[in-house]
């Protein structure tokens, strides 16, 4: 049975929140000589990481992905969390003097994020995939935010082994320079970001997005609350952003986007109809905090995909079997 490889970083999250903007906290002026705090409301430690978010939304899409990273001494509670759903783990390597990498996230009034992230055993990540994909039949792989080494490697990898492959750089962009952004984006089947990381792919790269997109199947920008952009050659289909019940935190909604988008492309449906699907894992995201921390079955996503898209039968019947 064909599946997803999803390869990038497995973290335990820290997420805060600040009763304000931080806008109104930072002297512009003074930039370059930045000492400022900010008193969250709340904390709460939740599994999180690139992999692993969008591997627990490929689960609750009925799909059983296969992670491959490095992880952590820490990591045992976490392997069972993921097990218990249905996803592999073969494939993750535990190096037992490194911690699992770890992300302090604290977000604003206006949605606005800033996180420290410290790498542990995620920037040890320089390992073959051969043996995986010699194990398994794998029908798409992504490369997300993940160790910059590691993921050059795999990249290289699922070239030469012709393995069709997504690229999410996500916040490992400050440390790529161009010409190693283009050595991955080169070859990729799809490379999907939101709209800053886009404009820094550009920076880095001096190629204008025109230009780049010309370069890969499909480039997908992400926009937040106003949908995401599908961009084939010259051809360009806006998906728009599907209703949420309830807004409470935007941490993980790319990684579930990512995930439904990867779970219409494993079952070769039209990339718009992938899109939508994508939009719709996204919504759950939002409504709660943490990034492994929302639910859903298989009726309540289809009637949410209705109320935003109308009805699909390649979808109904994609989830009823």
């Amino acid at each position: 049975m064909s599946t997803i490889l999803v390869t990038g970083s497995l973290a335990y999250d820290y997420i805060m929140h600040f009763g304000d903007t931080f806008g109104k906290h930072i002297l512009v002026d003074k930039i370059d000589k930045l000492n400022v705090s900010f008193t969250a409301s709340d904390l709460s430690k939740n599994r999180g990481g690139t992999a692993g978010n969008i591997s627990y939304s490929l689960a609750l899409l009925n799909e059983t992905p296969v992670i491959a990273t490095t992880v952590g001494k820490d990591f045992d509670e976490y392997r069972t969390f993921l097990e218990q759903r249905g996803i592999v783990t073969s494939e993750i390597i535990v190096l037992e003097n490194e911690w699992t990498a770890s992300a302090h996230i604290i977000t604003d009034l206006n949605a606005n994020q800033i996180t420290a992230f410290h790498g542990g055993a995620m920037l040890n990540n320089d390992f073959s995939l051969e043996s995986t994909l010699g194990k398994f039949d794998i029908k798409i792989a992504i490369i997300s935010a993940d160790g910059k080494t590691g993921m050059l490697r795999h990249a290289e990898e699922f070239r030469s082994s012709g393995t069709k492959y997504v690229y999410d750089p996500g916040h490992s962009l400050p440390a790529f320079n161009g010409e190693e952004i283009m050595n991955i984006l080169n070859g990729s089947y799809i490379v999907l970001v939101n709209s800053y990381e886009a404009d820094l792919i550009v920076d880095k790269t001096g190629k204008s997005l025109d230009e780049l997109r010309q370069l890969v199947d499909y480039f997908i920008v992400t926009q937040g609350g106003d949908g995401s952009v599908i961009y084939h050659k010259d051809e360009e289909t806006q998906i728009k952003v599907a209703k949420t019940d309830n807004f409470v935190d935007p941490t993980g909604a790319g990684d579930a986007y990512r995930a439904g988008l990867l779970k219409g492309l494993v079952n070769d449906l039209p990339m718009e109809t992938c899109g939508h699907i994508a939009s719709v894992a996204a919504c759950y995201a939002v409504e709660c905090n943490g990034t492994q921390n929302f639910a859903y079955d298989t009726e309540g996503f289809l009637n949410r995909f209705s109320e935003n898209y109308g009805q699909n039968d390649q979808v109904v019947k994609l989830f009823n079997g």
